[in-house]
């Protein structure tokens, strides 16, 4: 056991006569304080000591993030976005850049025609259907004339057959701006764009002044797509649930302005496209050196925990099988990436702990691989 340094005065001051533990009152006896300080210097005769766990860092091996930009870079990346010259001539006065960490159309409006008057970025297309599109946005236009003045967060299925959803914030033609959807999943058949379909959910008022976050879930097997707007942590139903059939995806953030002279100005931040968490589970690895051909020390029949820090809140747990690997099903009431911790547990409790911190679009997401290992020469229990 290595050296302890012990504040004796602080311990002590903590159980002082007069004052227990928990502020009841009570007095505490002398041999009382004996077994609490007893205790905390051989955690061992408590109960949920740590001993022999060892804090190590969360390896990222893969990603389940198949788009994520927190537009963080002066340029608009190339390797994700486009904005093509067909989308640019629609409204030519609306600039697309990014800048502080979010991405920016803004501008005054000068539409070429009525219909249709697209501004903003396509992503490139992605083989995964299976997804969950998140994004937050921020929205500053003036909506006091008549008109379309709408700002979008859209999947899309491709350019033929043109089917996608999308969640819209604004107005289509009168009244004050609203939380909407739109769809297509028939040919021809643009569903929310000339009436709201319901539900519609009101402004908070915040829209200018506070992020929202905008949720798109995407079931691949079924079709069924539902859309949302997080407003004060929960997620609301935006539009009804519908099934579109994908081939494969890709993300749209533009805006569609028909009234002429008049301000726009949208903001987005940490654009994020997940694989979904019921068919994606986060998979730990469990590593360790090869003592004589095997694992030092074993790898299989480890106890994985995912907990979400942030949160409270335990995410899910498996037992690793013989190469070190644990399937963990993450909730699927969560939008990625979050904050979390590993802890591996052998037989007679804890031996690893790692974290997974989260910033921006980083963090952890469904569909994850991270390896943990074990520090070399560790004792066997």
């Amino acid at each position: 056991m290595p050296p302890v340094v012990i504040n004796l005065r602080s311990r002590i001051d903590v159980c002082a006569p007069g004052r227990s533990p928990g502020g009841s009152g009570r007095s505490v006896q002398p041999f009382g304080v004996f077994l609490i300080f007893l205790t905390w210097l051989f955690p061992t005769l408590g109960q949920g000591a740590d001993r022999g766990t060892h804090l190590v860092d969360a390896i990222p091996v893969i990603s389940g993030a198949v788009l994520a930009d927190g537009f963080d870079q002066q340029e608009i990346d190339r390797r994700i976005w486009h904005r093509p010259d067909w989308l640019e001539q629609h409204n030519p006065y609306i600039a697309v850049e990014p800048g502080h960490g979010w991405l920016h159309l803004s501008g005054v409006s000068r539409p070429s025609g009525e219909n249709f008057q697209y501004d903003g970025l396509i992503s490139s297309n992605f083989r995964e259907t299976d997804v969950v599109l998140a994004s937050r946005t921020r929205v500053r236009s003036a909506f006091e004339k008549e008109g379309r003045i709408q700002h979008i967060v859209h999947l899309c299925s491709g350019d033929w057959p043109d089917f996608f959803s999308e969640v819209v914030f604004g107005k289509i033609r009168s009244g004050p701006p609203v939380w909407s959807s739109g769809y297509i999943n028939r040919v021809f058949d643009f569903q929310g764009h000339s009436e709201y379909l319901q539900p519609v959910v009101p402004a908070t008022g915040r829209e200018a002044s506070e992020w929202h976050e905008v949720v798109i879930d995407h079931d691949g097997v079924t079709g069924e797509t539902r859309d949302y707007v997080v407003i004060d942590g929960a997620r609301r139903p935006v539009g009804p649930v519908v099934r579109i059939p994908f081939h494969h995806t890709h993300v749209e953030l533009k805006v569609d302005v028909n009234v002429a002279e008049t301000q726009v100005a949208m903001e987005v931040g940490d654009a994020r496209m997940y694989v979904r968490p019921e068919r994606h589970p986060a998979i730990i690895v469990v590593n360790s050196q090869i003592v004589n051909g095997h694992s030092d020390p074993p790898i299989d029949g480890l106890r994985v925990r995912l907990v979400a820090t942030g949160l409270g809140r335990t995410l899910g747990d498996a037992i690793t099988d013989e190469s070190g690997q644990a399937g963990i099903s993450l909730p699927s009431d969560l939008t990625y990436p979050i904050e979390a911790q590993i802890e591996v547990s052998d037989l007679n409790g804890p031996v690893l702990k790692a974290k997974i911190s989260s910033a921006g679009v980083a963090g952890l997401y469904p569909g994850d691989v991270w390896a943990v290992r074990f520090p070399r020469g560790r004792p066997a229990r």
